[in-house]
């Protein structure tokens, strides 16, 4: 069993902090829309390689690494070759799509990629009336690495945000070892996306 988790109020307490700070420092680079005009930096991650899947599979668009000491961060830009995707974040089309990616990491599970996985609470980036950011926290047991990424206790954090933005889902996956730090770390790295992403 893991120990009761405590992460979402430390993540939103984080978060809020994150936003108050972040527009000073994010690199306000255009996005367009493909994974290529992703930003380069997105609080201390560097933008690393970009996979397109979309001209073998249509609707999947790309995914684009970000790196991070100890962090597996990841960005994928897609649509699904949905032509009724917002502009701007509309619940109604982000909780479906939250729910999908969650029912894909206990596919993972079943798939023998984690030996256990702990669903955390879900919660909104920023918080308010007007939250772009739909997202849900997760302890994954595995004994060999992540993503490259290692840990002594087999245990990681990891997180799961979804969005809509200019007809297109932008979906984060971030996973590190299993550490105090790590919601404040995840905070920035959303609270960056977050203020890339606004007009």
């Amino acid at each position: 069993m893991f120990e009761p988790l405590t992460i979402p109020n430390g993540l939103l307490v984080a978060v809020a902090l994150a936003c108050s700070t972040v527009a000073a420092n994010a690199q306000l680079a255009p996005l367009g829309l493909t994974g290529t005009d992703m930003p380069l930096t997105l609080g201390q991650a560097k933008r690393g390689e970009i996979k397109d899947f979309e001209a073998s599979n249509p609707g999947l668009g790309q995914a684009v690494a970000y790196q991070a000491p100890g962090w597996r961060n990841t960005l994928f830009v897609y649509d699904l070759k949905r032509k009724d995707l917002p502009e701007k974040a509309d619940a109604k089309v982000i909780a479906p799509q939250l729910q999908q990616a969650a029912g894909d990491i206990l596919t993972l599970k079943k798939r023998g990629d984690y030996a256990e996985v702990e669903e955390g609470l879900a919660f909104m980036v920023p918080a308010g009336a007007n939250p772009r950011f739909h997202c849900k926290s997760y302890v994954l047991k595995s004994a060999t690495p992540l993503g490259g990424i290692k840990s002594a206790s087999s245990e990681f954090d990891s997180y799961l945000c979804v969005t809509t933005w200019r007809k297109k889902f932008i979906k984060a996956r971030m996973t590190t070892e299993r550490r105090a730090s790590a919601p404040r770390e995840a905070a920035e790295f959303i609270a960056a996306l977050d203020q890339a992403l606004k007009p």
